[in-house]
């Protein structure tokens, strides 16, 4: 059956679609796939966020794209059923080709077709602040979940690419910096424009704990990255329950 999308989805699936073709043979064009610290480290932490998920029940990966987050689901979850959920028919197509657990799923974040109280964990990996909808997206999380059921997410801190660029530069990662301008460069190529991103909320520890608490979520306290050598957070990472 094909997913019923929003206008604008469709759209920026068509982008997307562009964006993984490109990528699996000319290298990133995203910025979060040029530091490699960066994806370790963030991942790494919902992965291990997701441990105690009630058993039996598979994982929602949403906005899954290429399949990104696949290293850590077989790391740490091996036997999990995995489905991941994006609009980009050609990201789904790489993300199977890579990685047997996953069940790839083509739609959208605004409606999750799952049935109730179906998901052990729902994981957003530099995804939900892409949501035009946000607490409808939160609202589909918490539906599908079931009581006990885990979520996990990575967020932007506010003003985040600058501070990345500072912390690179205080660190003296020139490879990083010309991989990123590199990677902008590509976006240019393709679409005319550095930002190809149709919504990209990068909002405070407070505002995103409203959104899970209005949701139903019971949130716990954030943790960021990277807080070493005086380096300033770029990333928020939240873990939250659905209740019994």
């Amino acid at each position: 059956m094909t997913p019923e999308f929003h206008q604008s989805t469709r759209e920026v699936a068509r982008t997307y679609d562009l964006v993984y073709e490109w990528q699996n043979t000319h290298g990133p064009i995203m910025g979060t796939d040029v530091d490699p610290d960066y994806n370790i480290n963030t991942k790494e932490t919902l992965a291990q966020g997701c441990l105690g998920a009630p058993a039996g029940r598979p994982f929602l990966e949403v906005g899954t794209g290429n399949g990104n987050f696949g290293p850590f689901m077989e790391k740490y979850h091996p036997d999990r059923v995995w489905f991941g959920l994006d609009f980009s028919i050609v990201g789904l197509i790489a993300a199977k080709n890579h990685f047997r657990q996953i069940r790839p799923v083509n739609g959208e974040m605004l409606n999750f077709p799952f049935e109730d109280e179906q998901i052990g964990a729902v994981i957003f990996a530099d995804a939900l602040e892409h949501s035009n909808d946000i607490p409808t997206t939160l609202a589909e999380a918490y539906r599908v979940l079931t009581p006990g059921g885990i979520l996990v997410a990575s967020v932007p801190t506010p003003d985040s690419l600058n501070k990345w660029k500072r912390n690179a530069l205080r660190q003296t990662k020139f490879t990083l910096i010309f991989r990123a301008m590199l990677a902008a460069a590509r976006r240019i190529r393709l679409f005319g424009r550095v930002d190809i991103q149709p919504e990209d909320h990068h909002l405070s520890e407070k505002e995103w704990v409203k959104y899970f608490a209005d949701a139903g979520f019971k949130v716990e306290p954030p943790t960021q990255w990277p807080t070493e050598n005086g380096l300033t957070p770029v990333v928020q990472l939240f873990r939250a329950y659905k209740g019994d």
